[in-house]
């Protein structure tokens, strides 16, 4: 009896953005443009392999004309971008991503209809450190180079196999940015065509397709149960999920104006204007945006007020006779945050079951007595709360300064002595800490002098001890610790950015 072979898988088409940045002659030399290579040898010193921003370590860019030509960047799947912390370790797990990608080009010639196609594979886990393309650190922390990308035009490709098993995720060794800037990943998640097989003076509208797959099938997210796998993807598609399915990722650019020399400054897809709000939280600084919106077009100043209130949800206080003060005075609390401003001590009698009249003359003779007591006490915890403050404030300066003084300096400011940086950081880093110890010592000798615990049982025992220390009978008056009023510290401000054209998210289905 023959065996009915099993059906293939059936793809499911998973859409993408593919972006294109054209640099023909005069974009080269018109433009400023800002480009940099990770440097995975910084790993070693455990800085990030990501330079400075705006370092343009490409510095050749605008001189060398082998720059010009056609960037395709395709971003991935939102889905195959989100680590999740599955061993509970605090470290993200990242989905594998697809490793083998087709791209076509087909370019017509604007005037004389002339059609001209060409396609490429990317290998996009390729490694080796001679031959491949980005800068990259495998897994035993080697430098090399990933990606590779080979030209359908010289002749047939062929799946070389992943012998290693599939790696390659979202992000790189020690680089969260790795799939999203372009210099990163060339020959990865990226290619440069450089239309060398194009006639440079000619116009031609180029279209792009991109599609990606898993070179191993059992590597692709919808091995297995394709509609629990599309489910837990947030994947959707029209129709019953098929009993087996294969990932295909797909995007297009189609009606790109190309002409290498000789054609005008190709139009920008850069905003015109920009508006920047400023604000004590996300709402302040948005209504602030609406509102010079609403003066540049002429719309009543009252829509800026609304919309806030809608964000801040206090729309219904708006309805009320004195809705518009109570709205203000809400939307300027939520600028600030409550802050624990420390405690309070009180002294509280307890009443004896059948008090003879000379005991209780001794207790009123003995208030005096309690109420310096209690002054004390409340001094020394108004000083102990103050000085916390002190410690909290010296702790935040020295985490700042050890954070600074991870962050990589290289190279020197021109003009400046070698390691002065260093040296300048190093100096106040040895301040920071003695002055944070010194607040900690601080802290120390004052809650000495006030009853303090950690759990409410033993700051009980605690309290106790003090009184029995202090000529407080805990027969006679209990003593309690208040909290304080909180005071209020202003939120951090928030920036609110409008018109930058930035592109909306692509859709799951």
């Amino acid at each position: 009896m023959t065996e009915t072979p099993a059906a293939a898988p059936q793809p499911l088409v998973v859409p993408m953005r593919i972006e294109a940045l054209a640099v023909n002659e005069r974009v080269r030399l018109a433009e400023v443009f800002q480009r940099w290579q990770a440097n995975y040898a910084l790993t070693r010193l455990n800085l990030s392999p990501e330079p400075p921003a705006f370092s343009n370590t490409d510095t050749a860019f605008n001189s060398d004309p082998a720059r010009e030509g056609v960037y395709l960047h395709w971003q991935l799947p939102e889905a195959l971008t989100h680590g999740v912390d599955t061993d509970g370790d605090g470290v993200p797990v990242f989905p594998l991503v697809p490793n083998r990608w087709l791209v076509v080009r087909q370019a017509v010639a604007t005037g004389s209809g002339e059609r001209t196609d060409t396609g490429w594979i990317v290998e996009s886990d390729h490694l080796d450190a001679a031959l491949g393309t980005s800068p990259y650190m495998d897994r035993d922390g080697r430098l090399t180079r990933i990606g590779r990308r080979v030209d359908l035009a010289t002749g047939e490709w062929s799946e070389p196999g992943t012998p290693g098993g599939l790696f390659l995720t979202a992000v790189g060794p020690g680089l969260p940015t790795f799939a999203a800037y372009q210099p990163y990943n060339t020959d990865v998640f990226s290619v440069h065509d450089r239309t060398d097989d194009l006639d440079p003076r000619t116009a031609w509208q180029l279209n792009y397709l991109v599609a990606g797959w898993y070179g191993d099938p059992a590597a692709d997210p919808l091995a297995g149960d394709p509609t629990a796998r599309m489910a837990a993807l947030r994947w959707a598609a029209e129709g019953t999920a098929p009993d087996t399915a294969r990932t295909v990722c797909h995007g297009t650019v189609l009606d790109l104006a190309w002409q290498r020399q000789g054609s005008p400054m190709p139009a920008s897809d850069r905003p015109d204007y920009v508006t920047i709000g400023v604000g004590n939280n996300t709402e302040h600084a948005t209504k602030a945006v609406e509102e010079h919106a609403g003066r540049r077009s002429g719309a009543p100043p009252e829509l800026a007020a609304l919309l806030s209130a809608v964000h801040s949800g206090v729309l219904d206080l708006l309805e009320e006779p004195d809705g518009q003060f109570q709205a203000e005075r809400a939307l300027h609390a939520s600028w600030f945050t409550p802050t624990h401003a420390g405690y309070t001590w009180v002294l509280e009698d307890v009443p004896p079951e059948a008090p003879a009249r000379g005991a209780r003359r001794r207790t009123r003779t003995a208030r005096t007595a309690y109420a310096e007591v209690l002054a004390r006490l409340n001094t020394a915890q108004a000083a102990h709360d103050a000085a916390v403050q002190d410690l909290i404030a010296a702790q935040r300066r020295l985490y700042d300064l050890w954070w600074a003084a991870n962050l990589p300096k290289v190279p020197e400011a021109p003009g400046e002595p070698a390691g002065a940086y260093r040296d300048r950081l190093d100096e106040l880093v040895r301040t920071a800490t003695a002055t944070a110890e010194a607040a900690r010592d601080t802290v120390a000798t004052l809650r000495a002098a006030i009853p303090w615990a950690m759990s409410p049982d033993d700051l009980a025992e605690a309290v106790r001890a003090y009184q029995e220390a202090h000529g407080l009978p805990v027969a006679q008056v209990v003593l309690k610790r208040d909290v304080l009023p909180g005071f209020q510290l202003p939120n951090d401000p928030v920036v609110v950015i409008r018109g930058t054209k930035d592109l909306p998210r692509m859709p799951t289905t």
